[in-house]
């Protein structure tokens, strides 16, 4: 789950949180105020994460990863997952996520 600041929260099964996180780690070193927030939560292992009292930067951060790990996953064309149904719920999710981020940013 992920909590912004506006209180609108973008919630997914399981997979699909870590699966971003997992997706996202090569690009977190150019987003270093989500990286401020994003690795205690990674290190405790709990799916949450509350952008709420963020900064503006940081949710514009988190658009921007979003966007890279989008454009990733299409360039795979789904060849990463075990099956097809997966790979288009997962995308669904970031698409979701992507649209809250921009409103919030």
């Amino acid at each position: 789950m992920i909590r912004f600041p506006g209180g609108r929260v973008w919630q997914v099964e399981e997979w699909i949180f870590w699966g971003l996180w997992q997706d996202a780690r090569p690009h977190l070193k150019g987003l270093p105020e989500l990286a401020r927030r994003l690795y205690p939560m990674l290190d405790a292992a709990e799916p949450r994460l509350d952008l709420r009292g963020a900064e503006r930067e940081c949710v514009r951060q988190l658009r921007l990863l979003v966007m890279l790990v989008r454009r990733d996953n299409l360039r795979l064309k789904g060849r990463n997952f075990a099956d097809l149904e997966g790979f288009t719920a997962y995308m669904r999710a970031l698409e979701d996520l992507l649209a809250l981020a921009a409103e919030e940013s």
